[in-house]
Parts: structure tokens; sequence; C-alpha cells
């Protein structure tokens, strides 16, 4: 639903998160052969399925309000066996849970030796999801959490840096705003529009090698990809 809402139209934060829909096309190369299993923990209305051709995709959630899911369970207790999965996915997950660890130690528990874990998580974003919104990660944060149950870290970058981080406030602000006074949300295209055409290029410029990392200190968030040892 997120995925749906933010970024099928060029508007919202479709620009300034198009790292992330980089990434989640990224993730089919990992697939051990065709039909690997690959669950989609805390799916919605699946639309990350579409990105998927060699996996096996099957969608989870627990929340059967705003989900269409192929099977319904808690990251508490994943309904598979140990090992039954080739990977495992959570786009914006860990920060709903109270105990996030929980959530990582039944991954590992379902996933087979060697197989992924992708995870996509905030380290700065709006207060969402009531009440059930906890956590802010740090890469090093979840990197840890995953090493104590036996993951290694193959790859992670952040998604939006310092530029892209002041134009999600400014459309979050914007929109706040332009609810409060009943502004048709027709304007929300051209406010946001104007925000990605602008903050978007300045963020992938202030993102090149050239500056070393310089302008990410404000990171919406980063992009994980961890193998089970």
């Amino acid at each position: 639903m997120y995925f749906d809402k933010n970024f099928s139209l060029p508007t919202g934060y479709r620009f300034l998160l198009k790292d992330v829909i980089s990434f989640l096309v990224s993730l089919d190369r990992y697939a051990s052969r065709e039909g690997a299993r690959l669950l989609d923990i805390g799916c919605g209305n699946q639309p990350y399925k579409k990105l998927f051709s060699r996996y096996q995709y099957v969608g989870m959630d627990a929340y059967a309000d705003v989900s269409q899911p192929d099977v319904f369970g808690s990251i508490k207790d994943i309904p598979f066996n140990d090992g039954e999965l080739d990977a495992c996915m959570t786009v914006w997950v860990m920060d709903d849970l109270a105990e996030p660890e929980q959530g990582i130690q039944e991954i590992a528990r379902v996933l087979q030796s060697g197989g992924y874990y992708f995870a996509v998580e905030c380290q700065s974003t709006n207060i969402h999801f009531p009440p059930n919104d906890f956590f802010r990660f740090a890469p090093n944060a979840l990197i840890q959490l995953c090493k104590k149950h036996g993951f290694e870290i193959i790859s992670y970058h952040s998604y939006a840096g310092d530029f892209a981080s002041i134009g999600f406030g400014i459309i979050s602000i914007f929109r706040r705003i332009f609810s409060k006074l009943h502004i048709n949300r027709i304007a929300e295209v051209f406010y946001s529009l104007a925000v990605n055409v602008f903050f978007r290029p300045m963020d992938k410029i202030a993102r090149m090698r050239t500056f070393k990392k310089f302008f990410e200190c404000n990171s919406l968030g980063y992009c994980y990809v961890f193998r089970k040892i």
C-alpha cells in the first residue's frame, strides 16, 4: 500500500526514494534458483510482487484491514518450518516492532543456511502507524542485531541523504498544512513535484563518491542485504 501510494505517481516521495525502488528491483538476482521461496513480511497489498520473477513470492501480513497477503501471520511467530525459506524481506517493518530482535530471530529460524534477508529500514522519518511505531535504525544497530542471530552483512547503502531528507520534511509539512486548511489535494501534485524536481538531483549530486558520504549524516534510511551463515 505504501509503495503504491507514494511511488506510483510523479508526486509524493517517488523521486526522493527512487533508490529504494532500484534496490528492490535488484533483489531478484539473489535467487539461488528459479522458484526459490521469498517471504515478504508485512507485505500489505503486495506491491512488490511484480518485481520478483525468479522467486516464488509469498506475502505475509498480520493486519487484515490493510493487507491482502497469501498467508496471515506475525513476524513474532512466522508460520513456516525451520530452514524452509530461501529469502525473507522486510520493508519498513522492524521500526514498527516493540521487540525487533524477536523478529530477526524468527527470520533466522525460517531461513535455510545461505539464505538471504533483505531489509529496508528508516533512520529518520515521521511518526507513523500509531501505536505501532517504536524505533529508527542507524546502520550499525541493525547489522549488530542481525549478527547476533547468525547473519553476515553482504552490502548496505543509504537511500535519500541530507538533501532528500529536507525535501521529505517539506512535503510532510505542506501535507499537514493543506490538510488542516482543507485545501484540494490537487495542490499536492504541484508542490510535491516541485520539491522532488529540485531536491532529488541535489541528493544525487551530494551522494557522489566525490563527497565520500559527507551529505548522508541525516539519511532517511538504509537498504541491507544479509546472508544467514
